[in-house]
């Protein structure tokens, strides 16, 4: 990796680059990305399509019993 644990957390948080941009400037995947910042105690959230996916259905199920 190019940057330091701390400047990767920083650059995320602070500035809002994104996990995928910090991956191709460190020359890793995203997964290495990941553990770094969960290393440096930032929560990343999951895909906000997953709980959007999960809505629809429930609705669905209500709609359609």
């Amino acid at each position: 990796m190019e940057m330091k644990p701390r400047e990767i957390a920083d650059r995320y948080q602070r500035k809002g680059v994104s996990i995928k941009i910090l991956a191709e400037l460190n020359g890793c995947e995203v997964e290495d990305i990941k553990e770094v910042l969960k290393m440096q105690g930032i929560e990343i959230p999951e895909k906000q399509k997953k709980a959007k996916t999960a809505a629809v259905q429930q609705d669905t199920a209500q709609a359609y019993p």
